[in-house]
């Protein structure tokens, strides 16, 4: 089941695709009257993690923020703290999908620090020095200009976007990896505390010695040209890597976004799989951890894996409407126009729901072994990037019991997400974009509001940051020896 059609890189393809819905009429609304009107008509899973009491509270103050201030930067702040509770990984304002325009302003000129980080829990720890300032990785990053990192931590995460009540994965999308075009660090810290050309840091370095540096901060050009490069998407060139350490492969996937390459991913998985499963090779190792999803790409690797026929969850789709109504078409794009009447014809369900029929959900509801079948022993590195595809995907593994989860719990959410189809709503007054999706995934059983953990935990620390070891993988690479 592919719910990941507005992840970050999968709507980097898709923007330049999508299509505009007629302006059936001209109701006048202001930016925060459309916003009430589209959440509460077509969001699935508005109501999933808060009480309609509470939204309209919350509208309420978001609609006098964006009242009280017409900059740009404020209004971004008060529409991503109305999104944010909605506690849903695939409603965000997405910088992807901005105008030129519009991320240029939310973007250009800002400083930014210089270094690369990662959160573990409250700590803010550095992984890579940008600019040779001498900033080791595993350096845990105390204040920046007097604030302590936490304070910082606590005003950022309520504006990330992920399901439920998964901390994790909100903390992994607010370091810096280094990856992607736009982090949303950069986009929502110095809106909130904006730095100067140059930046009071109160380090503690992997000895212990505590120090107060001032360093120089650097600006979007900068973090652009030291990202970690990755393959061309728009070209034939293979986006994963497979590496054979004598008995043992180790695939490395990062992206399953691949909707817009002309890669044929399909057929390269499919010959690596038939040669590892023909060659002697006692053991493999899948690397996900940077893998925010995408297609099903492993459904590839579950047909290869699997002895038996693998039925999928059971999930319920459902929508709030059966056609969008006319006067609220204006501000949606989207890349296919049938979007506009997801619901018609479905039959009512609870709650003010429509029930879409299990046909068309996307990837396979059961997947049939295939042949030859690698038998060896196999373990998954995961961690709270995973989403959609890559949550379900563990998710799978862990039921069937067809490999070792070794890492740190998924992000995604057990409890279901939001996805499947969406509109881009762009506001006309402001300019800004939010993405909305429509088809709400249910679990028939409760569920904990949680992802998916691993069989074997295995934290990341700073030590080993600062070490510069993969605990993780060597744990892996133990167990399929």
């Amino acid at each position: 089941m592919d719910v990941s059609l507005s992840r970050r890189q999968a709507l980097a393809g898709l923007a330049a695709s999508v299509v505009p819905l007629p302006a059936w009429s001209a109701t006048p609304r202001t930016d925060p009257e459309w916003v009430r009107a589209l959440l509460t008509t077509l969001h699935p899973g508005l109501y999933r993690y808060q009480t309609p009491a509470e939204f309209e509270g919350r509208y309420a103050r978001f609609a006098r923020a964006w009242q009280a201030s017409p900059a740009i930067e404020q209004r971004t702040l008060a529409l991503a703290r109305l999104l944010g509770p909605i506690r849903c990984g695939h409603t965000h304002i997405n910088p992807y999908n901005q105008t030129d325009a519009t991320i240029v302003r939310l973007t250009g000129g800002r400083a930014l620090l210089p270094f690369r980080f990662r959160w573990l829990r409250q700590r803010m720890i550095v992984t890579g020095d940008l600019l040779g300032a001498g900033i080791q990785p595993g350096t845990e990053v105390l204040t920046i200009d007097g604030r302590p990192v936490a304070t910082l931590l606590a005003a950022l995460l309520p504006l990330a976007r992920a399901d439920g009540s998964n901390d994790d994965k909100r903390r992994a999308l607010m370091g810096i990896a280094g990856r992607d075009q736009y982090e949303e660090f950069d986009l929502y810290q110095p809106l909130l505390w904006p730095l100067r050309r140059s930046v009071r840091l109160k380090l503690r370095y992997p000895a212990g010695k505590v120090e107060t540096r001032t360093v120089a901060t650097i600006d979007r050009t900068a973090r652009l040209a030291a990202r970690v490069k990755a393959p061309e998407r728009d070209g034939t060139d293979p986006q994963w890597a497979i590496e054979q350490r004598g008995a043992t492969a180790i695939l490395t996937m990062d992206n399953w976004a691949l909707y817009d390459s002309r890669w044929n991913w399909r057929g390269w998985l499919d010959a690596q799989m038939t040669r590892i499963a023909s060659n002697g090779t006692r053991g493999l190792v899948i690397d996900l951890r940077a893998n925010e999803g995408g297609q099903d790409c492993g459904d590839v690797i579950l047909s290869r894996l699997a002895r038996l026929p693998l039925p999928a969850e059971p999930m319920q789709r459902l929508v709030r409407f059966q056609e969008v109504p006319a006067d609220l078409r204006g501000p949606l794009d989207t890349w296919d126009k049938s979007f506009v009447s997801l619901g018609k014809g479905a039959p009512a369900a609870a709650g003010g729901y429509f029930r879409l029929a299990p046909a068309d959900s996307g990837g396979s509801d059961v997947i049939a072994p295939l042949a030859p079948r690698f038998d060896g022993k196999v373990v998954v590195l995961i961690s709270s990037t995973n989403s959609s595809a890559t949550f379900q995907f563990a998710q799978r593994i862990k039921d069937a019991g067809l490999a070792t989860l070794v890492g740190e719990p998924t992000g995604g959410n057990r409890r279901g997400i939001n996805g499947g189809a969406y509109f881009f709503v762009r506001l006309p007054d402001s300019g800004l974009e939010f993405d909305l999706p429509l088809i709400g995934y249910f679990p028939e059983k409760p569920q904990p509001d949680a992802g998916i953990r691993p069989d074997v935990m295995v934290p990341v620390t700073a030590s080993a940051i600062a070490e510069g070891r993969d605990e993780a993988l060597e744990k892996a690479l133990r167990i399929v020896a």
